[in-house]
Formats: C-alpha cells, structure tokens, sequence
C-alpha cells in the first residue's frame, strides 16, 4: 500500500499439498475499508490438481468483482460472510469437484 495511510495486515495464510498431491493455497489480508474493498478484506483462495497449472476452485474478491468464484470453467458472483464461512465454502467446493471431476481424470 502506498503512503503512511493504514496497512494490510495477513489474516491467513495456508499453503499445502494434500493426500492426492493436490496444492491448497488460501490467503486472505484485512485491508482498510475502500471503494474498491468494502468488505475490509482481500482474499485468494485456490485448489489446484496435481499436475495441473491453474485452479479447479478459485475464490477471490479483486475490485470491481467483488467476491466470486471460479468452478468448472464458471465464474458466479457469491456472498461474503466472513473468512471462516469462506473456508468451510471453498473446501466443500473443493471436496465437491474432488468426488465428481476429480474422479474422471
């Protein structure tokens, strides 16, 4: 951030590779209250396959989007309530795409 202004402080920051050799990387900065981040916080939440180069699941807020999610090849605009909701969300949706697409390839 630039200037003396308030900085962002990291609210989480998780990194791992699961069971399968999967990568999880969630991160999630509180940020000062803007136009362009209303919530307070910017997140990047990401689950990406073993052998693989981009996100199944991606869970992200950059302006002017706001919070969204990436599945499937889809981008769905979602509800922000609160990074703990978010985590519970993402790995449902990350389970989700494990048991159905995950099993295919």
């Amino acid at each position: 951030m630039k200037g003396n202004g308030p900085k962002a402080r990291l609210a989480l920051r998780l990194k791992l590779t699961d069971r399968d050799d999967d990568l999880w990387e969630l991160v999630a900065w509180w940020v000062p209250v803007s136009p362009a981040n209303p919530l307070g916080v910017k997140y990047r939440f990401a689950f990406v396959p073993f052998g693989e180069r981009r996100p199944a699941v991606l869970y992200d807020n950059h302006a002017p989007k706001g919070p969204h999610k990436h599945l499937a090849g889809r981008e769905e605009p979602m509800y922000f309530d609160g990074l703990v909701a978010l985590r519970a969300e993402f790995e449902l949706d990350v389970q989700t795409w494990k048991k159905t697409v995950g099993k295919r390839k």
